[in-house]
């Protein structure tokens, strides 16, 4: 999810010439992040940042202006699909919930028993609780058998591609509206 999140950040400014051609919004999304991230300047996952680079927030109408990606990475949660959708909302990708939700592939899913939002939830917050149980060593009552946990990695695999999916659309949503590419 971050690699996602930093590669849509990176592709950001050769789609808008200017950082003010972002929107209001998202410029204030960004400030509202390097605020995040100076509070926590001192943690590991930052020693590459340095206070002079965070605080440099691009001049409206400059052209060769380069934003910092751990703005819109950086979460302190698991990333549930309430963080998840923060994230993604955050970097201005919206409505990545409802777009997940109404993939063919995941509502063809084995895991998925009807075309409803929550099902969706659900089986991501299922796996996120297998993850978690495993990674601090909790013991499951329950353990998966061969058929649930191929359906739960294809589930994982699809719900991954549609994410991937998601970005390109709104990688072309943005670059039509942006006079970049033009609408056939």
């Amino acid at each position: 999810v971050e690699k996602l999140i930093s590669i849509w950040i990176d592709n950001l400014p050769n789609i808008f010439d200017k950082y003010s051609d972002l929107g209001i919004d998202f410029q204030k999304q960004y400030i509202l992040g390097i605020a995040q991230i100076i509070e926590k300047l001192n943690r590991k996952q930052y020693k590459d940042l340095d206070i002079e680079k965070l605080v440099q927030i691009p001049d409206h109408t400059k052209i060769d202006y380069k934003l910092i990606e751990q703005v819109f990475t950086h979460h302190e949660n698991n990333l549930r699909l309430n963080e998840l959708n923060r994230l993604f909302t955050n970097c201005g990708v919206q409505k990545s919930l409802e777009w997940i939700s109404k993939s063919e592939e995941i509502k063809s899913s084995k895991s998925i028993s009807s075309n409803d939002e929550n099902n969706v939830k659900d089986e991501i917050e299922k796996f996120i609780d297998y993850r978690n149980a495993a990674s601090h060593n909790i013991i499951q009552i329950s353990i998966l058998n061969y058929n649930q946990l191929i359906n739960l990695c294809d589930f994982i695999n699809i719900f991954c591609q549609s994410l991937h999916d998601l970005f390109i659309y709104r990688t072309l949503q943005r670059m039509i509206e942006a006079g970049k590419v033009i609408s056939l």
